[in-house]
């Protein structure tokens, strides 16, 4: 046995030698495999063998000795745990002999986590969990963690909803402060709100027109033509904002949850029902406060001047896109219900004011194509019992519209008023790094393009406009699509390249999304000459990250059902248009349902070569070529539950 002494000598030594090597600090890629890498802090990787990778994560900052390796791959040896995320996480139970393992959904790893005995609760063997890191793999490769919370299993119906709302970490309950608020408010009436900056709209014939099931609508619309063939439109959106105060237990709640979220067959609001559907909700025959953006528009679709003002409306009916569209394209009055006269009056200015808007966006911004969206019809027991495929009606064209100008609008009056103390939502156009290759290809399709354009953000506007008028041998504009920076919340008005506009926000969906009811609040401050704060970047970081997570969920849990749904479908054939390409193979969309799945290149009699440039693959011996938008037919290979994932194969 050592000394004390020696123990200590021992342990100077090991210091002394840990201080002579030379250390890198990198973060650990998410991988499925055995082995690993580093993505050092100085843009090089390094490998992590098996034994090494079993030390760490999927993202831990660690920092490493870097051991040398072949060619331009290097490999490196963990010395230091600086960080880890690696803390709450959701999986699935799995019992191996005595042992009790999850198997953690987290990223692309691929393996199973030992839970002690006194850490496993009630969990059984196929149960869906949430648990707690309590050992970090970094002293002996073996991590351990604790049951929390048993969700469910696939037994259970609607597991896929609470799974999601659990891994997510999203909002289905209202605490009790929360719905003392809401009882507060609905104590007081509509008319105890209004105050003397309020213009009373009630006799004004709005419309509101949504899907016949919607009860938060956040809109209502009016249109009359002025005599001078000009248009008069007034759009009013829901005002939450003078129920919910700042700071105040439903404010609160509201922010945490960002938004509200429509997964398939339920929905978590933002805001109490109570409030989202019936007090804030611009419902047919009921007095409701609202904001009002009030615009003139010229024959071109040109906004001449606009004005924001709190108002009292009433609107007079509550359309669905179908029966609008039906009217507008089939002049069937009976559609529209009681007082047709009058509501095709109104509808009748709306339609002629969307096509002068869509017009003004064709030719001075971007307009987008009518895509078809698939609404998942769940059975009793939440699963998919079909998948709708919804085309989009005339009726939304015109409700799109006419938000879009509103949104313009508030844009700009805060820009006007506040400069930087909105929210705006900003596209930076196309990604830098794709320039050169964007370049390559208008040179080719589109020559006459002054491309000094292209290092503008509006240069993405000035090529869509550009092609309006030009054939091109490829899908151009669905190329450059694919090309285009996220969008972006800022408090600075910049550009949304996407859109063709010079700023943008969104101030018509306050229900349902907080930022907009904090431009809610904001435009409301700046009518009455009030002071304001800029958004605080945390705040639109909060709301980006709360976006970005909802959208996940939603779209895991879509695609989880689909899974579900697709399991007694394999062999079947499809048609579809491939939507997206990389150099494995091409992303599916089917035509009838919507479903996207993925064709594996390398796995097809011939080799194929990806083109970045034109976004195509093309066999070795050029006969063969796949490209965007194309028509195929595919073969139902696989729909991986586990995964998420759906496997096509081509048919000939």
């Amino acid at each position: 046995m050592l000394s004390n002494d020696s123990l200590a000598q021992l342990k100077q030594l090991k210091q002394q030698l840990k201080a002579q090597k030379k250390l890198f600090q990198g973060k650990v890629k998410d991988s499925p495999l055995k082995t690993t890498t580093v993505q050092l802090d100085d843009g090089r990787q390094a490998l992590l063998n098996a034994e090494e990778a079993q030390k760490v994560l999927p993202h831990d900052l660690v920092k490493v000795t870097v051991t040398g390796g072949k060619g331009s791959q290097l490999t490196a040896e963990i010395e230091e745990l600086v960080r880890s995320d690696f803390k709450e996480f959701t999986g699935k139970i799995v019992i191996k002999g005595k042992a009790v393992f999850v198997d953690p959904d987290y990223g692309r790893m691929s393996r199973w986590i030992f839970i002690p005995p006194k850490q496993r609760g009630k969990a059984q063997a196929g149960d869906y969990v949430r648990c707690r890191l309590i050992q970090h793999p970094i002293k002996n490769g073996k991590p351990q963690a604790e049951v929390l919370t048993v969700i469910g299993s696939d037994k259970q119906s609607g597991i896929e909803a609470s799974y999601v709302i659990n891994k997510y970490q999203l909002q289905d309950g209202w605490s009790e402060t929360v719905q003392q608020q809401v009882e507060q408010i609905l104590a007081t009436s509509v008319r105890d709100k209004v105050t003397e900056q309020h213009q009373d709209l009630t006799t004004t014939p709005f419309v509101t027109i949504d899907s016949a099931t919607t009860q938060d609508m956040d809109d209502a619309l009016f249109a009359e033509a002025n005599e001078d063939g000009s248009w008069r439109v007034i759009i009013a959106i829901a005002d939450p904002a003078s129920w919910v105060e700042p700071g105040s237990p439903v404010d609160q709640a509201a922010r945490e949850r960002g938004m509200s979220v429509y997964l398939p067959g339920s929905t978590l609001a933002m805001l109490p029902e109570a409030l989202s559907n019936d007090r804030c909700s611009l419902m047919a025959n009921q007095e409701r406060l609202a904001l009002v953006c009030e615009m003139q528009l010229a024959t071109d679709g040109e906004i001449k001047s606009y004005q924001f003002y709190p108002a009292v409306v009433c609107s007079k009916a509550k359309l669905s896109y179908e029966l609008v569209s039906e009217y507008i394209e089939q002049g069937n009055k009976a559609a529209l219900g009681e007082d047709s006269e009058t509501l095709a009056k109104t509808v009748d200015s709306l339609y002629t004011v969307q096509q002068v808007l869509t017009q003004y966006r064709e030719q001075q911004a971007v307009s987008f194509d009518n895509k078809p969206d698939y609404k998942l019809v769940l059975n009793e027991q939440q699963k998919i019992a079909s998948i709708e495929k919804q085309q989009r009606f005339t009726a939304h064209k015109l409700v799109e519209e006419c938000m879009v100008a509103a949104n313009r609008c508030a844009a700009q009056f805060i820009k006007t008023k506040a400069a930087s103390s909105g929210i705006y939502i900003t596209n930076a156009g196309l990604r830098k790094e794709r320039l050169d290759d964007v370049a390559k290809l208008l040179e080719q399709q589109l020559p006459t393009f002054d491309f000094a354009q292209l290092s503008d953000p509006m240069g993405y506007r000035q090529v869509l406009l550009a092609l309006n008028n030009h054939a091109t041998e490829v899908p151009v504009k669905a190329i450059l699509s694919r090309q285009l920076e996220r969008s972006l919340f800022s408090n600075e008005p910049l550009p949304h390249a996407g859109m063709g506009f010079d700023i943008y926000t969104t101030f018509t969906s306050p229900i349902r999304k907080y930022n907009d009811l904090l431009m809610h609040r904001l435009i409301k401050a700046l009518l009455l000459s009030q002071p304001v704060e800029p958004i605080a970047n945390e705040v639109l970081e909060q709301l980006q990250q709360q976006q970005y997570r909802t959208r996940q969920a939603t779209n895991e849990m879509e695609q989880w059902l689909i899974c579900q749904y697709l399991q007694d479908k394999t062999g079947e054939v499809f048609q579809g248009k491939v939507v997206q390409l990389n150099s494995f193979g091409f992303t599916v969309r089917l035509d009838d349902n919507g479903v996207e799945g993925f064709v594996d290149a390398r796995k097809l009699p011939q080799s194929y070569s990806f083109d970045p440039l034109y976004q195509t693959l093309h066999s070795k011996d050029k006969e063969q070529r796949f490209t965007l938008e194309q028509t195929v037919s595919v073969q139902l290979l696989q729909a991986d539950v586990k995964r998420r994932s759906v496997r096509f194969t081509l048919v000939n």
